[in-house]
């Protein structure tokens, strides 16, 4: 089961930051992976969220719960259901200094066939971490330079 974890310094009000991070809806409009994202059901501290992403070649769907800590800026998601057997991990706003800001991404994640995690494992890390900066990369375009 691979894990993935990467990071990123942006310039930048860590809250404002932690609020286009919670924009899920937006993802598509600045994340080229991000092909669609349907929210399903807001409750209080959560969301539930339909998403399509295409990277490399392969396109994945999955439903996923995203619960949101404001107080410690980090969201928390978790696979409800979808193409995958495992994926979860969280975001997360970190102050390093006066308007400059860690956020990391954690993608734990299991593509549910045992037999094929030996041959099939590297490659979807090496796809999923590729995906992660891009998105990191995005959101620090996004915020830094006021798309």
């Amino acid at each position: 089961m691979p894990i993935v974890i990467e990071d990123i310094e942006i310039k930048g009000d860590s809250k404002k930051i932690f609020e286009i991070i919670m924009d899920l809806e937006a993802y598509p409009q600045y994340m080229n992976a991000v092909k669609k994202i349907e929210i399903v059901e807001r409750g209080e501290g959560y969301v539930l969220s339909k998403w399509t992403i295409s990277a490399s070649g392969i396109t994945l769907r999955w439903t996923e719960k995203d619960t949101y800590d404001l107080e410690n800026l980090t969201v928390n998601y978790k696979l409800t259901q979808g193409d995958i057997s495992k994926f979860e991990g969280y975001w997360k706003v970190i102050a390093v200094a006066e308007n400059l800001n860690k956020v990391e991404l954690k993608i734990d994640f299991d593509i549910g066939v045992p037999m094929l995690e030996a041959f099939v494992g590297p490659m979807a890390k090496a796809v999923v971490t590729q995906n992660a900066k891009g998105m990191l990369s995005a959101l620090k375009e996004k915020i830094e330079g006021g798309l």
